[in-house]
C-alpha cells in the first residue's frame, strides 16, 4: 500500500494545523482551534502525562517529537490516523466489536459494505481519505 502525503490542510478542519514553530497558551491554542481554554489546558495536561507535548515555562505547552507527527505539515505524519481514531466512523466499526468476535467476521465490511482500505479510500468524509491502495 502506498501512501500520500496528507495536504496542509486536515479534513473537517477549519484551518490547517493549529501549531506553529513554538509554544502556545492554553488561550492561544483555544482561539486557534475553537475551544474552551480551560478544557484545552486540561487535555494537554492529559496529553503531557502521556508524553506526548511539554510543558514550557510561562503555562506554555511544545510539540515534542512525538507530538510534531500529529502536524499535518511533519515529514512523518499521523495527523489523518489521529483524526480518524477520534472520528464518528472510527466509533462506529467499534460498536460492532461484540458482533465481530461472535461471529469472527470483520465489523467494517458488516458497516460499510466494503473492507476497511476500501472504505478509507472511497468515503471522502474519512480523515485518512488520502490513502491509497
Amino acid at each position: 500500500m502506498a501512501f500520500r502525503r496528507p495536504s496542509r490542510r486536515l479534513p473537517n478542519s477549519a484551518s490547517p494545523t493549529p501549531w506553529p514553530a513554538g509554544p502556545l497558551t492554553a488561550d492561544e491554542l483555544g482561539r486557534r482551534v475553537g475551544a474552551d481554554p480551560d478544557a484545552v489546558a486540561r487535555l494537554m495536561r492529559l496529553l503531557i502525562s502521556r508524553g506526548i507535548f511539554r510543558r514550557r515555562s510561562g503555562d506554555r505547552f511544545a510539540l515534542n517529537a512525538l507530538g510534531d507527527t500529529l502536524r499535518s505539515d511533519a515529514p512523518v505524519s499521523m495527523a489523518g490516523a489521529a483524526l480518524f481514531y477520534g472520528s464518528k466512523q472510527h466509533r462506529e466499526h467499534w460498536t460492532a466489536l461484540v458482533e465481530s468476535v461472535r461471529t469472527g467476521k470483520a465489523s467494517v465490511p458488516a458497516i460499510r459494505g466494503m473492507e476497511f482500505f476500501e472504505y478509507l479510500t472511497e468515503d471522502p468524509s474519512s480523515p485518512v481519505c488520502s490513502m491509497t491502495p
